[in-house]
């Protein structure tokens, strides 16, 4: 199962081919990259990819952002610390680490609620796919029979 970033992204390209079009790659793949990067309709699809990653992303802070107020009700200002912080408002258009960061956001709120079974959705949602593979591919590759033995 892929991360979630790679859904968003792939959402992203949709969008961006619903609004740009779909380019003609055939005749893009004749040409040399320079100027492929230097073509105005490449210009054009690169400027509208970014803004509807920003779009998407803005959302997603929005989300995180009123979910962590939802946390406790008397501070909101946690919130707030999140939602002014440097790196967040400097990076998110670009930055899809903001996507596991709501489901943490998520989660807290879920826990803060007593539900754990959301706050488990929420965690696993927002840790990805990766972890999993790689505890896979470890267990496939342990030679049968038992381990070494503890003493």
């Amino acid at each position: 199962m892929p991360p979630l970033p790679a859904y968003v992204g792939f959402a992203a390209q949709r969008v961006t081919w619903l609004l740009a079009g779909t380019p003609d790659l055939a005749a893009r793949a004749q040409l040399p990259t320079a100027d492929v990067a230097a073509d105005p309709d490449v210009l054009r699809e690169a400027r509208i990819f970014t803004l509807v990653n920003a779009v998407l992303l803005a959302g997603v802070g929005l989300l995180a952002a009123g979910l962590l107020t939802g946390v406790r009700r008397r501070r909101p200002w946690d919130a707030a610390a999140f939602a002014a912080a440097p790196v967040l408002v400097l990076f998110f258009p670009i930055a899809r680490d903001l996507l596991p960061a709501a489901a943490v956001a998520a989660a807290l709120w879920a826990r803060s609620r007593a539900r754990l079974g959301w706050m488990g959705v929420a965690i696993g949602g927002g840790r990805g796919g990766v972890p999993v593979r790689c505890a896979a591919a470890r267990a496939r590759t342990r030679p049968a029979g038992p381990g070494p033995a503890v003493a």
